[in-house]
């Protein structure tokens, strides 16, 4: 079975981005070299941002729980207990909340209040203590939920199982606030992953509207100091944005040591390690992985990449594994490809 980007059963925190899944050796070639590329995680004490594919999960579901509380302007939802920790800079929570305003929160103290909405177009910048400690904007804008609109809906979902869950914050179709921004309308979603504590970001339609707020928007994060953050470069407090964004914006935690434990090639359906890969750093956030001399002794063989990293929670450490599938053909002197 491959497991590939296109499959919303595979945590596309972890996806392989495989340049060939399927080899063909022409007649009198013997071995090839297989290469991947995975997110380089390591300790969530700080992060860096990667632009992958837009391969969204569904900004509504039948079974997700409506976040009935926040359809109110600029308030922060009620207690969302997660069925497991998150890695958030640093330290581990086990619930949080989201704001009316597209952002979450770790610091559940908060829970029912006013969430904000003013971004300043000279001051308003993350970090910044004019927000919530611990808080993911996703994107921060001033939406409006307590507003009619025939689609309009603010859920939160946990799929998948564990060590392997996510937790989806979804807002579809919300309007905007003011007066000047009746017709805008906003679909977006933060997504946390257990054992990674990788946050994604999926934009669809974020159009912005400068008769409101001077149409300014934040996307990133920041941690409970209120002194460290990252923001999506030109997204920090600034007018961007459109209809048919189709955009995804990965945060990898990049602080301290790798937490990658192995990276090893298989061949599909055994436990037969063919080869350990040799790595490199190809870019901030992503690793390069190549096993060269690959010399399948069978005309077609599919093998399996496999990946593992040491969890971020580590009471009691598990490890969080990932695999994908390439397939390599021998061409025969007779054969037609």
């Amino acid at each position: 079975i491959s497991f590939g980007l296109t499959l919303f059963g595979q945590n596309p925190a972890t996806t392989f981005t495989i340049p060939n899944r399927n080899i063909t050796l022409p007649c009198g070639t013997g071995c090839t070299s297989i290469t991947a590329q995975v997110p380089h995680i390591k300790q969530s004490t700080g992060y860096v941002i990667t632009n992958p594919g837009y391969v969204p999960f569904a900004y509504t579901t039948p079974g997700g729980t409506v976040v009935s509380a926040i359809y109110v302007d600029d308030t922060w939802s009620p207690v969302i207990n997660l069925p497991f920790n998150f890695c958030y800079y640093g330290n581990n929570y086990p619930s949080l909340l989201m704001g009316s305003n597209s952002a979450i929160t770790f610091d559940i103290s908060r829970a029912g209040t006013g969430s904000g909405y003013s971004i300043s177009a000279t001051t308003g910048a993350i970090p910044n203590t004019a927000y919530a400690p611990n808080m993911i904007f996703g994107p921060y804008h001033d939406i409006n939920p307590s507003l009619t609109s025939p689609n309009k809906k603010i859920e939160w979902r946990v799929e998948g199982t564990a060590p392997k869950r996510r937790f989806i914050a979804s807002y579809n179709d919300v309007p905007y606030f003011g007066s000047s921004c009746l017709t805008q309308r906003a679909t977006h979603e933060m997504v946390l992953y257990e054992g990674t504590g990788i946050v994604e970001v999926y934009i669809h339609d974020k159009p912005f509207c400068t008769g409101w707020n001077s149409g300014l928007t934040i996307l990133g994060m920041q941690d409970g100091t209120r002194t460290n953050a990252i923001a999506a470069a030109g997204k920090n407090a600034t007018v961007w944005g459109n209809n048919g964004i189709d955009s995804c914006w990965r945060f990898i935690p990049s602080g301290g040591t790798s937490r990658l434990k192995s990276a090893q090639l298989l061949i599909a359906g055994t436990s037969t390690v063919v080869a350990n890969a040799d790595t490199s750093t190809l870019s901030p956030g992503v690793l390069n992985l190549n096993f060269p001399n690959v010399c399948p002794t069978a005309d077609s063989t599919a093998y399996v990449i496999k990946v593992v990293y040491n969890d971020c929670i580590g009471n009691p450490p598990t490890d969080v594994e990932f695999t994908d599938t390439v397939y390599v053909k021998k061409v025969s002197p007779n054969m037609t490809v």
